[in-house]
């Protein structure tokens, strides 16, 4: 499992900034997966959660200042 941004995001950046594994990328940008092999954005328009690299530690969701970050 691991955090998911819902649509509403307003690109503030607190979540990929709060995160200590560096789980979170800002919307559009290309992501390495476990093999070290590139993947394309998960989301173009908002901040999204690289789900591997997320440890449910709930950094994120308790800073998002509007609560649109869940932990599946």
């Amino acid at each position: 499992m691991a955090a998911k941004i819902g649509d509403g995001c307003i690109n503030c950046g607190m979540c990929h900034q709060k995160c200590p594994y560096g789980a979170i990328e800002e919307g559009g940008v290309d992501w390495l997966d476990e093999n070290r092999e590139i993947q394309e954005a998960i989301s173009m328009d908002h901040y999204f959660v690289i789900p591997w690299k997320c440890k449910n530690c709930g950094k994120c969701v308790r800073t998002c200042p509007i609560d649109n970050i869940v932990m599946e």
